[in-house]
């Protein structure tokens, strides 16, 4: 099990956060179990195969500011938070 998910499971455990309010990006296989696990995760365009085959969503390009797109679209309320 990767260091990434074992620490996402801790905190959603010790915080009480459910999976669904989660949300991952990923772009390499270390981060296949934390994306497959949260709520909301995503392969980055730049992401490998394996972790866009497990994403349920994507994001932009890392050099394109791909997390920020997101986190404003959460802010936002818009898809896929709506």
């Amino acid at each position: 099990m990767c260091i990434k998910h074992t620490v996402c499971v801790y905190c959603r455990t010790a915080g009480g956060i459910a999976d669904e309010e989660v949300v991952a990006f990923g772009d390499s296989g270390n981060d296949i179990e934390m994306v497959k696990q949260a709520g909301y995760g995503f392969a980055m365009a730049n992401a490998a195969e394996a972790v866009k085959a497990v994403a349920g969503y994507h994001a932009p390009h890392n050099n394109d500011e791909g997390v920020l797109a997101i986190i404003d679209k959460a802010l936002k309320g818009e898809a896929p938070f709506a």
